[in-house]
């Protein structure tokens, strides 16, 4: 089944009752969130890389070149599994150079305390450019 991983803080912030949610490890506070609905497939069009910055309130910058492959490569969900497989190292980096080719990347920096509904609109702005 689809699901999400969510921090208990953002699941507060969406007035999610977490009470029915499972935990994802019983030492974090962080659960899963099932996903329902929809169940077309839809394109891959743009990427966000999500940051935390103290200093600077809200910024989106557009990335290009390698230096998107290279977000994409270290934001894998363990992509240690991969180290040693040879065979596997080929067909993964040209499946990451062909997600580069066909998707806008974007990294977003906010600062911990970012209202997390005024950043879903920023980036619901820049998805309908």
């Amino acid at each position: 089944s689809e699901r999400l991983k969510m921090w208990s803080d953002t699941i507060e912030k969406f007035n999610i009752d977490k009470s029915e949610l499972r935990r994802v490890r019983s030492d974090l506070d962080k659960y899963f969130i099932p996903l329902s609905g929809n169940e077309e497939l839809i394109k891959l069009d743009t990427i966000f890389f999500l940051e935390l910055s103290d200093n600077v309130d809200f910024e989106v910058n557009q990335i290009e070149g390698t230096e998107k492959i290279r977000y994409l490569l270290n934001n894998v969900y363990r992509s240690d599994f991969l180290l040693g497989m040879k065979s596997r190292e080929i067909s993964y980096l040209k499946l990451h150079a062909q997600i580069a080719e066909n998707v806008r990347c974007f990294v977003l920096k906010r600062t911990k305390n970012s209202d997390i509904h005024e950043v879903i609109q920023k980036i619901r702005t820049i998805i309908n450019q």
